[in-house]
């Protein structure tokens, strides 16, 4: 027999096998309410199959009910079915299972926004009474009942679509408040670090074509002078955000109002294009003290940028103009920078240009109401930006009390906008009281119609005076036997409470409205009819408060949603920052210090060559990393904000760490045993960035000629990373700062490592620091698969 003979006819693919009950569990979830309308129908439908004989409308209803399942997908389709079927149930009264299918239809299409659909189910049951009204049967309570229960349906599903609709937009806000906070931390980042990163590179290239020049030694001094003090202003920085990304709160990033005042910010300006070779002439006009400390970190930013633009792309040697008027209603600002088309000393490259200056200036100055126009040439490149001394979207003081008005104003817009919803109930409890009392006359019930109704307005500060008011008023009512306005408002005020929560409350009321059906009915009254209303009416306002309370629930999810994606977001961009740049300016830092060590030191030229080389080496790295997380942020979706798996694998960063602990001073033991290449992506980059890490504590605090182990081991199962650093208790010589340390590298190396399900252990002493890794080469929250 072939192969072909011996596989079985049909088969399907192992991995589809796999994927189908993850799949139906998901359309179930998706869909578990249809699921559940269809089975009460199929179950009611059924019940006439076990106690009457078998016929056609019984057959109809066990198929019938099964078209609720392609209301998501084939609307139209199950509308025709459900539709059909239901006329066919009230036409023969027997078919309570369709019945009741096209009440849960109309639930369905309503709460979906399929509002024709539900309308032509309505229709096909309005049809479907006539023509059993023309056969004979009557129809007065089954009628009756339909439309109660479609209400009850309806009042369901329309509240339920008003809290779908706020999820939506709650979900919606969460994703614009995302972005914004994205955008907010790219623009702080670039008007910051970009261009002190910047700046630290333009100056080592600068210092770099002087180390062999004699008689330059203070350029060269000036040079690191430059970069220790940009780097020390730029982690500074870059440490205020990372304690402001790991608050709990949305702490506005801008680290502080800056230190320096426009004043200072443009001599400093001046100094850094004089030291770039070019010329300068900068004015300005008016009093920077007025200025709002908004309005000056704007300033600022915006100056920082046009002076990093001036620097990159300015001729050599060219006259660059800035202008800073501030008069009593704006502040103007006026740049010209005359650009070059030679090459300059200090090339630009992909480091030390991104684009996405001007982007930042505009989006500041449009926050603040102004205008930031920008014309480029072939010759030179001009920006001009007008800001408003007071936003223009703040209102004017006409009266001495406005602002008392307004308030005043202002609390009630805000009372009635929360709640709208128990003012209409109040209203129409009014209106409906003022007809009764027209058309009953004035007496004492219909005065309690007019009355009752108000206290439906103290449910949010005074709930047990309303439930007390409107019971009272429910138990008069209900005695009389009368419909008043206080029947609306008592049945409003029992969903208000379930709504709310006040199940007390909502008891009180209940037990006062059979109460007074006791006393009607002790009075001799007839009392089926309005036991019956307003059992059914307290079924629609139970429903619909239910629906409503569910559906705060969903919208307060979503806002926690909101607000812990945020702080995932914050704590994620606050990680890589520091594992990537604080690192990295730290390193520029204490190279340029030990460089300068050197300067005065005769054959030292060599060592400051090495130094200069790993600071331009590794502020361009940084700064690429930089500007590739300013694009992640810059971008509409919520990428993963890792700057791409490491170019160096783990061989490439053990070497590169052996190097920088040698050029510190300090003596290594690095070894590594295992095949790097069986890890993936992910832990590569987790053991690239510990690694980094740890080196940089140990350049820190390790004592002067130390030995420094780093161990890695790699098995089948795990990787694990071991690192012991000798500390010292004498001054070094490049002293660690507020700016070279800020104790978050060990939350960030934990939540890490946390997060691939691996451990970390640090065991700090007197004399030594040791830190211990362990990660699963598979994470231990993946399923096995079969």
């Amino acid at each position: 027999m072939s192969s072909l003979e011996r596989s079985p006819m049909f088969a399907l693919p192992r991995p589809v096998l796999t994927a189908a009950p993850s799949r139906l569990r998901d359309a179930w979830r998706a869909h578990r309410e249809l699921g559940v309308f269809t089975a009460f129908s199929l179950a009611f439908s059924a019940l006439p199959v076990l106690l009457q004989r078998f016929s056609f409308t019984d057959a109809v209803g066990l198929v019938v009910p099964w078209a609720l399942l392609l209301i998501p997908r084939h609307p139209l389709a199950a509308t025709v079915i459900l539709a059909a079927g239901t006329a066919l149930g009230l036409v023969d009264a027997q078919g309570p299972g369709l019945v009741m299918a096209g009440w849960f239809a109309t639930y369905a299409l309503f709460r979906r926004g399929g509002y024709r659909h539900a309308v032509a189910i309505v229709v096909a049951m309005v049809a479907g009474n006539l023509l059993a009204w023309h056969t004979g049967t009557k129809m007065n309570d089954l009628f009756i009942s339909q439309v109660l229960w479609n209400a009850i349906c309806i009042g369901i599903a329309v509240p339920l679509r008003l809290a779908d609709a706020n999820v939506s937009r709650a979900r919606a806000a969460q994703a614009q408040a995302l972005r914004e906070q994205r955008a907010l931390i790219a623009r702080e980042l670039h008007d910051t670090l970009a261009r002190a990163n910047t700046q630290i590179v333009l100056r080592a290239q600068q210092a770099q074509t002087h180390l062999h020049t004699p008689n330059h030694t203070n350029q060269i001094h000036t040079a690191l002078e430059d970069i220790i003090t940009t780097g020390h202003q730029s982690v500074l920085d870059l440490r205020t955000m990372l304690r402001l990304l790991r608050q709990d709160t949305n702490t506005t990033l801008e680290p502080t109002p800056p230190t320096p005042d426009l004043t200072t910010t443009l001599a400093q300006a001046r100094h850094d294009l004089h030291q770039a070779g070019l010329r300068a002439t900068i004015t300005h006009q008016g009093d920077p003290n007025r200025l709002t400390p908004t309005l000056t970190t704007t300033l600022t930013r915006i100056l920082d940028e046009c002076v990093a633009n001036m620097i990159k792309y300015a001729a050599p040697d060219a006259q660059c103009t800035i202008r800073l008027h501030i008069t009593d209603t704006t502040a103007e600002l006026h740049a010209i920078n005359p650009l070059t088309t030679k090459k300059r000393v200090t090339p630009t490259t992909s480091a030390t240009s991104s684009k996405l200056g001007i982007l930042g200036i505009q989006e500041r100055t449009h926050a603040l109401g102004g205008t930031t126009t920008i014309t480029p040439t072939n010759h030179q490149w001009i920006l001009h930006t007008t800001l408003p001394l007071k936003p223009t979207n703040e209102p004017q003081e006409h009266v001495l009390n406005a602002p008392e008005d307004r308030h005043r104003w202002g609390c009630m817009w805000s009372w009635l906008h929360a709640h709208w919803g128990l003012c209409l109930l109040t209203t129409a409890s009014l209106v409906i009281a003022a007809v009764n009392t027209v058309d009953a006359g004035v007496r004492f019930t219909t005065l309690v119609g007019l009355v009752a109704p108000w206290a439906l307005l103290l449910v949010p500060r005074r709930p047990w005076t309303a439930a007390i008011i409107l019971a009272l008023g429910a138990a008069h009512a209900t005695a009389s036997d009368q419909f008043t306005g206080t029947d609306i408002a008592t049945t409003a005020a029992f969903c208000v409470f379930i709504r709310r929560g006040g199940y007390r409350q909502a008891v009180v009321i209940v037990v006062a409205m059979v109460s007074g059906n006791l006393l009607a009915w002790h009075a001799g009254h007839d009392m089926s009819h309005a036991l019956l209303a307003q059992v059914l009416w307290l079924i629609i306002c139970l429903g619909v408060a239910s629906a409503l309370r569910l559906a705060d629930a969903n919208v307060s999810r979503a806002r926690a949603a909101q607000a812990q994606a945020l702080r995932e977001q914050r704590a994620l961009i606050a990680r890589e920052l520091h594992d990537t740049l604080a690192r990295a300016n730290t390193q520029i830092v204490l190279r340029a210090q030990q460089a300068q060590t050197h300067l005065h030191t005769p054959n030292h030229t060599n060592q400051i060559h090495t130094a200069l080389e790993d600071i331009i080496t590794t502020g361009h790295q940084s700064v690429l990393d930089l500007r590739t997380m300013l694009r992640l942020l810059r971008q509409d979706t919520n990428t993963t904000l890792e700057p791409t798996p490491p170019t160096p694998d783990l061989t490439t960063t053990l070497a590169q760490a052996r190097h920088d602990l040698h050029q510190a001073g300090l003596r290594a033991t690095i070894t590594h045993q295992g095949d790097p290449n069986r890890l993936t992506p992910t832990l590569t980059t987790t053991l690239t960035r510990i690694l980094d890490e740890c080196v940089a504590n140990m350049i820190k605090y390790a004592a002067p000629d130390a030995q420094c182990t780093i161990r890695l081991h790699i098995t089948d199962t795990t990787a694990e990373l071991h690192a012991i650093n000798p500390l010292t208790t004498k001054k070094r010589v490049t002293p660690t700062t507020s700016a070279t340390s800020s104790k978050l590298g060990i939350l960030g190396i934990q939540e890490r490592t946390h997060a691939l399900g691996g451990t970390t252990t640090i065991t700090p002493t007197n004399h030594q620091w040791i830190l211990h890794t362990t990660l699963p080469l598979k994470p231990t929250n993946d399923k096995d698969k079969p």
